[in-house]
């Protein structure tokens, strides 16, 4: 299992948070955790990062819409677009979800996280 956690440390306090990722790393490992990876943010980059991930996302959202929507109109066309909706929407939450996302976030980490 893959976990994904965010967190903001607030300035000042960034001794005491080392010091909480240290206990978390031991309690993890004593329960059979595999590791686990901490990307700290750039230095003053922290809404030029957030920027990179909103274009990146913005664009696989763009591409993925548009293939699905292309692929399914042949047999979602009789339907009425809320229902369409219903039915393309779980399918492009998953997919960016479980396999545009993770991919394109180690694809493009240099770029992401410098």
């Amino acid at each position: 299992m893959i976990v994904l956690v965010t967190r903001r440390v607030r300035a000042g306090r960034e001794r005491e948070f080392e010091a909480f990722l240290e206990r978390v790393r031991s309690l993890a490992a004593a329960h059979g955790s595999q590791g686990m990876t901490v990307i700290p943010p750039p230095e003053g980059g922290g809404e030029y990062a957030i920027r990179k991930t909103w274009l990146v996302t913005l664009t696989a959202l763009y591409i993925l819409l548009l293939t699905i929507t292309t692929i399914a109109e042949p047999l979602l066309s009789p339907l009425t677009p809320p229902l369409r909706f219903a039915l393309l929407l779980p399918a492009l939450t998953a997919l960016m979800t479980w396999i545009v996302m993770p991919r394109l976030s180690r694809l493009l980490a240099s770029w992401l996280y410098d």
